[in-house]
């Protein structure tokens, strides 16, 4: 498992970790916030999936803090994206949904989902969204870009 943090250009500093316990598949979100004075990285794989890995303020690993669960009310088939608007709301995005979690310890339970902006069929996210978050808003890739403030 490899851990890459710095500045975004050549000299972006790579680390390989031998130790660390890896995800079952590659990971396809990450998303970072602050437990316990700690920073902790979360990484899910598609199959949902989750690990936690503690990082340094620079963002170099530092300890593996072991697997973590998402807790939902239905089951999901595909995972690709985790974002945090802040440390105790985690969204995710699974076959579709907008999932909204929040954090119950080290885990996380799920506390809404949406699936549309809006009420037509047209309005429908798809089968896969890509998003970030700064706090109140989230942006997102669906084929498309947009924007919107969370409903969240």
């Amino acid at each position: 498992m490899g851990f890459a943090y710095g500045p975004l250009d050549p000299e972006a500093t790579r680390q390989l970790i031998d130790h660390a316990k890896p995800l079952a598949h590659d990971p396809c979100g990450v998303a970072v916030y602050r437990r316990d004075r700690r920073l902790i990285l979360l990484a899910i794989d598609a199959r949902g999936q989750v690990r936690a890995f503690a990082i340094g303020s620079e963002g170099k690993y530092t300890a593996d803090a072991g697997p973590v669960a998402l807790r939902v009310a239905e089951p999901a088939a595909r995972w690709t994206t985790l974002a945090m608007p802040d440390a105790q709301t985690l969204l995710a995005d699974a076959d579709g949904h907008v999932i909204r979690f929040s954090r119950q310890g080290d885990d996380w339970s799920e506390a809404g989902r949406l699936q549309s902006w809006g009420p037509d069929a047209a309005d429908r996210f798809g089968e896969e969204i890509h998003f970030a978050t700064d706090g109140d808003r989230v942006e997102g890739v669906l084929g498309f870009c947009y924007s919107a403030v969370s409903p969240f």
